[in-house]
């Protein structure tokens, strides 16, 4: 009895592979050699991205194989298969581009006899693949960037370089503005918003794009566009109406306009204010509310029971390029009254915009909860004010250190119910998913007879929705199962998901299960499926085709006992009714596929745990055209090893799952 123990410096280091075992010598067998390899001894040109396969003349004492490579490379086992005459490496990242490598290798068949004839291989990588190391970027959008006189009607799109996870592109703008959701085409690198509202006319949007595309490379980046001004402005509102009798003598009169106006253009001459019988009369200009609100306050006072007229020209014009006019001239006429005696006050706690999207989140009570992002504040006063510009203030507090900070934004008014008047602020820019909203107002708001608002402090907080992204649990109850022959065999320790055909007229299918902590009440946003392909084997038939991931209930452990229905049924999903995600079959190394519909049909059924089968599509991958009734394809076998990072934690498959709930109140 002879032990043979082969050691290595490092498992990590400098390319060199160790494992190491007793090993009994029996010598009845033909000593063990190499039958093939891939790449094969002398190839050239080879992809950088390529696996590393050895295939033996026998099975193989698994831990006595040492391997080297030279140059050093870190190499990536992924163990053995078929019975232990094949083993898997990868490159870590990938080999280095036009190098040529000798990969030197050593090992003790499994009845002791130590592997003769050639040991070592060579091979030459060809052109680096920039096409998988590329960050992902923006190479087109609608509009253009720098565009200017963009229809405000418009729609918006991005196009990407590289396939993108259509969950995760996210897009926004400031001014902020609502796009909805977008959808994907053209091999998912177009992603085109159709927004439920047109821009603003006759002003300058920039847009901010993030997303990660289908190799788990982030993207980030921009443009810019300007609306055109095609809308001459209009009166919406007058203070007081046309007509009116009992006009306050001590209030401001205040003229809401339909958009942002050009406060040059107010002057005494395009706006007059003339006592009815006594000639004109002075009157203060002062723009409010974003410029969309114009004050004029006369000095001296208005005099009781005395008519006046006021005039607005068309030389008041918007401040959009090119300016426009007013439409029309404004003629308003009314009698002075009694002065305002009544202090204007909140008639209650601001409220933000309502989002049909944030339901069931939404818990809009005091405290304020569950407050979508894009959320404007709306505050209702029981009369019009004439300073509210620069005297509100809103804050928004994140999670972290740092405290509160300042939010820009807009301030317009209108007409509110029950004869108030309310006035929103639009935020710049979307609020942050968890933070705290909270705002105050300074002293010395008054209305338009300038009486104070009573009380002149108020503040107010407002949590928006909280938004996490976990990292499921994966289960050891996950591997694959094989079909040879009518037997079928589960393993749920193998270092390798096969899925497809292997070259032994058998047949593999992966599974994966995961547990995820959400909590109730709860909305998924989005859920990513990270998998590691390590190979590919044998004529490609299956591996090519779309890659399907479905909704299966296996229990405990994926076997032919706790399937339903039976392992033989290679075509019908699991669960009647159940949800099948059809996914991109990614390149060599780390590939992440949107399976947000997944695992909200697995919410929607109450599942504790997502359980799902990895298949490819047979009715589309047929050698002959399909469909195919039987796994195995006549003549041709291939399958993909993804891995299930047993031993390499790193490479486990793994679901990341982003969802929203209320947050905890302010």
């Amino acid at each position: 009895m002879n032990r043979v123990l082969l050691a290595c410096a490092s498992l990590m280091l400098g390319g060199c592979f160790n494992f190491t075992r007793a090993v009994f010598s029996s010598g009845t067998k033909p000593a063990p050699q190499l039958a093939l390899s891939s790449p094969s001894d002398g190839a050239e040109g080879v992809p950088v991205g390529d696996p590393l396969h050895l295939y033996f003349s026998q099975a193989m004492n698994e831990d006595s194989l040492v391997v080297t490579a030279d140059p050093p490379i870190a190499l990536i086992a992924f163990g053995w298969q078929d019975d232990g005459t094949h083993v898997t490496f990868a490159p870590e990242g990938e080999w280095a581009a036009e190098t040529t490598y000798t990969i030197a290798f050593d090992a003790v068949g499994v009845e002791g006899a130590a592997l003769v004839g050639a040991k070592a291989i060579a091979f030459t990588t060809g052109a680096p693949t920039a096409v998988f190391n590329d960050p992902p970027a923006i190479v087109g959008t609608v509009p253009p960037n720098g565009a200017v006189s963009v229809a405000a009607a418009s729609a918006l799109s991005v196009r990407f370089n590289h396939a993108m996870v259509p969950s995760s592109i996210v897009v926004t703008t400031a001014p902020q503005h609502t796009l909805g959701v977008p959808s994907a085409s053209d091999g998912d690198t177009l992603f085109s918003f159709s927004p439920p509202e047109s821009f603003i006319e006759s002003t300058a949007y920039q847009v901010l794009v993030t997303g990660i595309d289908t190799r788990g490379l982030q993207a980030a980046g921009g443009f810019s566009f300007s609306t055109a001004n095609l809308s001459s402005p209009s009166v919406l509102t007058t203070v007081p109406v046309n007509g009116s009798q009992s006009f306050p003598t001590n209030q401001s009169i205040a003229i809401t306009f339909s958009e942002r106006m050009n406060p040059a253009t107010a002057t005494p001459s395009s706006v007059v204010l003339t006592l009815v019988g006594g000639g004109q009369k002075s009157c203060d200009l002062a723009w409010t509310n974003n410029a969309t609100q114009l004050l004029c306050t006369p000095n001296p006072a208005l005099v009781d029971a005395s008519d006046y007229t006021l005039v607005l020209s068309t030389a008041l014009a918007d401040a959009g390029t090119p300016a426009l006019p007013l439409a029309a001239p404004l003629i308003l006429t009314f009698r002075a009254g009694p002065p305002d005696v009544t202090a204007p006050a909140l008639s209650g706690p601001a409220e933000p915009s309502a989002y049909a999207e944030n339901v069931p989140i939404a818990e809009h009570t005091a405290p304020q909860r569950g407050v979508h992002p894009d959320a404007n504040l709306v505050f209702t006063f029981s009369e019009q004010l004439s300073n509210l510009d620069g005297k509100l203030h809103v804050f928004e507090d994140v999670i972290g250190p740092g405290g509160p900070s300042g939010v820009s934004g807009t301030l317009t008014g209108a007409p509110g119910g029950n004869g108030g008047y309310a006035y929103t602020f639009n935020p710049a820019s979307s609020f942050n998913y968890g933070a705290v909203v909270s705002w105050t107002m300074d002293p010395g708001v008054t209305d338009l007879a300038h009486l104070p608002l009573a009380p002149y402090s108020v503040s107010q907080k407002m949590r928006i929705i909280a938004q996490e992204t976990v990292s499921a649990t994966a289960a050891t109850a996950a591997g694959h199962i094989r079909f040879l022959g009518g037997a079928y065999s589960a393993n749920t320790t193998a270092t390798i998901l096969g899925v497809g055909d292997d070259n032994s007229a058998g047949a593999y299918r992966a599974f994966i299960e995961f547990y995820v902590p959400w909590g109730a009440p709860t909305k998924i946003v989005s859920a990513q499926l990270t998998l590691f392909r390590t190979s590919v084997t044998g004529t490609p038939y299956t591996w090519n085709g779309p890659l399907r991931l479905q909704s299966v209930s296996f229990g405990s452990v994926p076997d032919e006992g706790t399937e339903t229905p039976p392992t033989n049924d290679y075509s019908t999903p699991f669960d009647a009714g159940g949800e099948t995600t059809q996914v991109s079959d990614g390149g060599a190394g780390l590939n992440v596929f949107d399976v947000t519909a997944t695992v909200q049909w697995c919410l929607s059924v109450a599942r504790s745990h997502p359980q799902w089968r990895l298949k490819h599509d047979w009715n589309a991958n047929c050698g002959s055209g399909g469909p195919c009734i039987e796994p195995k394809h006549s003549g041709s076998a291939g399958y993909t090893r993804w891995a299930s990072g047993l031993g390499i934690p790193s490479l486990r498959p793994k679901l990341d799952v982003t969802f929203q709930n209320l947050g905890q109140a302010p």
